[in-house]
């Protein structure tokens, strides 16, 4: 086994790991929720109505009112997805009641899951897109940050390969080749 080798060997990987943790913070855990009392969530309540009020008067769109508005829209959501099954049970029991029966017993409840489901997929969706277009945006401040650190890096790495050109040390191995190369046709 070579030294260089050997050098490598000693190398402790739990020191690397801990390093890491420098640049890679963990999640914070989610604080517990506490008991709330009914006066407190009124207000809380009032804020929220509020606040999605003002993002629907917005026209201009000067502030993202997605997240204030997923919950009503979602409840909204949910009263369609119980709504059109029963309006569609009581039009296939004016056609028939044994489809009438049918249809309450098993594609009611399939349809209204079905709906309420995809509702919940899309809203989740629209808040992983608004998760995304943060972290792009995260990105693509570090980046214009690692392309300022590297612009402020260029200016010595050209120094120092100025400085190396300058050196020039292998030309006195091609002199002294060359002088053989004369001394060998003389």
């Amino acid at each position: 086994m070579s030294e260089e080798s050997r050098q490598y060997e000693d190398v402790d990987l739990a020191t690397w790991e801990v390093d890491s943790d420098e640049y890679w913070e963990p999640d914070a855990p989610e604080p517990e929720p506490k008991a709330t009392t009914w006066p407190s969530r009124v207000v809380a309540f009032g804020h929220w109505a509020s606040s999605v009020a003002r993002g629907l008067l917005d026209i201009r769109f000067t502030r993202v009112a997605t997240r204030d508005l997923l919950p009503a829209v979602y409840a909204l959501g949910l009263v369609l997805a119980v709504a059109i099954p029963i309006a569609l049970t009581v039009l296939v029991f004016q056609w028939s009641i044994f489809a009438g029966v049918l249809f309450l017993l098993v594609v009611a409840p399939v349809m209204g899951v079905t709906i309420a489901a995809t509702i919940r997929l899309c809203l989740e969706l629209v808040l992983s897109l608004i998760e995304l277009a943060g972290m792009v945006d995260d990105i693509s401040t570090m980046g214009a940050e690692l392309q300022n650190s590297l612009g402020d890096l260029s200016g010595p790495v050209h120094q120092m390969a100025s400085s190396v050109r300058a050196v020039q040390f292998w030309r006195f191995k091609e002199r002294r080749q060359s002088a053989k190369v004369r001394e060998m046709r003389r």
